[in-house]
């Protein structure tokens, strides 16, 4: 989505007076993954004066996400600390795989004081009861972690990009590249970045029977090749032909 898109979402602006003090705090915490609480505590002493702004862009997004759902196929809604844990799982990903893969304390901790543990852990189960994320349980707490529906859902409001759009590419792609497929190798020539690439790989990957393809695991892509038969290219082209 362009930025001059009347309907694009502006991301929160910054306050230069408490910016620079925060992000001394933060940096040091950045070396850690999700930043615990000498961030939080940074936050409280430095109160952002962007709170409103922050407010206005989980709102836009909540909404956006809503009509999103709406238009496809179930009557979906998301609000307040569901919606605020799909965005920021969303926004933080570096992988558009895995990441994040966190407990459900560090996430209270990123989120802030306003949302709750037990409000946390209910947006957490309410995610995964619309295939958003996977949540595993142990007594008392648990660990989320993004699907590739997420990515699906929330990327054209937060990143700009449309998967299902980008996942029409690669089909393309894979039909140029004959029998079989290197995620590595469609990575290159599509020229995406990892974190747009890889939910738009596991869009692709749903056409596809899965004896045909790679069930090794590793960390970069949602299999390392996958191979084409006559089915499969027959399913590729009715996606690329329904844009």
């Amino acid at each position: 989505m362009n930025e001059d898109d009347p309907r694009a979402i502006k991301p929160p602006q910054k306050s230069p007076a408490t910016t620079a003090a925060r992000n001394m705090i933060e940096a040091a915490a950045e070396a850690i993954p999700f930043a615990g609480i000498a961030t939080a505590a940074g936050r409280a002493a430095f109160p952002p004066a962007e709170e409103k702004e922050r407010d206005r862009w989980a709102g836009e997004v909540t909404g956006r996400v809503n009509e999103h759902d709406r238009a496809l196929r179930n009557e979906v809604t998301i609000t307040g600390t569901t919606a605020a844990l799909a965005a920021w799982m969303a926004t933080t990903s570096s992988d558009g795989l895995h990441e994040p893969h966190v407990d459900l304390d560090e996430v209270a901790l990123a989120l802030g004081a306003e949302h709750t543990p037990a409000a946390i852990e209910e947006a957490a189960e309410e995610l995964e009861g619309f295939g958003l994320v996977s949540l595993s349980r142990y007594i008392g707490g648990g660990i989320v972690q993004p699907t590739w529906r997420l990515f699906a859902a929330l990327d054209p409001h937060v990143k700009g990009w449309n998967v299902e759009a980008d996942a029409r590419a690669l089909a393309v792609l894979a039909l140029e590249m004959g029998e079989s497929f290197a995620a590595s190798e469609m990575e290159a020539r599509s020229g995406l970045e990892r974190r747009r690439f890889n939910p738009a790989l596991s869009k692709l990957l749903t056409m596809f029977d899965p004896d045909l393809v790679s069930q090794e695991l590793q960390p970069d892509y949602p299999a390392g090749y996958a191979y084409v038969t006559g089915g499969t290219r027959a399913r590729l082209r009715r996606f690329i032909a329904a844009e």
